[in-house]
């Protein structure tokens, strides 16, 4: 039996299926962080994880332990990496989003993050069809372009809107957004709808129609 080493804490209770989250000192020791989320200051989670360990342990099951570590470091790479087709589009897309969205001073950009766990996810429950239609959207969003889904809604309020005003001007212009929604910016889904609700005012829906074709360019 012998005095376990920090090290070998943390690959016990690893391989027993617990998180661990740690830094390692600049004196090559480990700290202990956060033990399956709970947070620990100071040296109080090395102890926390040394009391759960136990004190010793033999040397044939620390080569058990690190055995079953392998095996599940290995799992969990298998289970991070994508088909290569969805990995070639998720890299090229994030650098693109990367250089669109970057973060600054440590404040993440509003958009929010493009990560392979969200592509990896959609693999998972979805398929690749829609973890690839999800890429593409990322790439719309981050070269200025809307995402599909808003510009459906905007197609479907200004048909709503037509049909209620019994305008065949709008009903056309949400058959012609849908039809050309490739083209269409996010920065000019806004103007849009400021433009929309100018009929709840008693603006003409013909003159609405007009000036939101000028501004989608159709």
């Amino acid at each position: 039996m012998k005095q376990l080493t920090m090290i070998k804490v943390v690959a016990q209770l690893q391989a027993e299926g617990h998180t661990i989250d740690y830094r390692i000192r600049t004196d090559g020791g480990i700290l202990i962080k956060s033990i399956d989320g709970k947070k620990y200051t100071g040296a109080s989670g090395n102890a926390v994880a040394r009391t759960m360990a136990g004190a010793t342990i033999s040397e044939a099951r620390l080569k058990q332990l690190k055995h079953i570590t392998i095996k599940r470091e290995k799992a969990r790479k298998r289970k991070r990496s994508l088909p290569q087709n969805i990995q070639t589009e998720f890299e090229r897309v994030k650098k693109i989003w990367n250089k669109k969205f970057k973060a600054k001073g440590g404040i993440p950009h509003p958009a929010g993050y493009f990560d392979k766990s969200r592509i990896q996810y959609s693999i998972e429950h979805y398929g690749e069809e829609e973890a690839l239609r999800r890429i593409s959207e990322a790439e719309r969003y981050a070269t200025g372009y809307a995402y599909s889904k808003n510009i459906e809604f905007l197609a479907t309020q200004i048909e709503n809107t037509g049909r209620i005003m019994q305008s065949e001007e709008l009903k056309t212009l949400a058959e012609d957004i849908r039809s050309n929604s490739y083209s269409i910016k996010e920065e000019w889904i806004a103007p849009v709808y400021d433009e929309l609700y100018k009929i709840n005012a008693g603006a003409n829906p013909l003159e609405v129609a007009k000036k939101v074709r000028a501004i989608l360019r159709l």
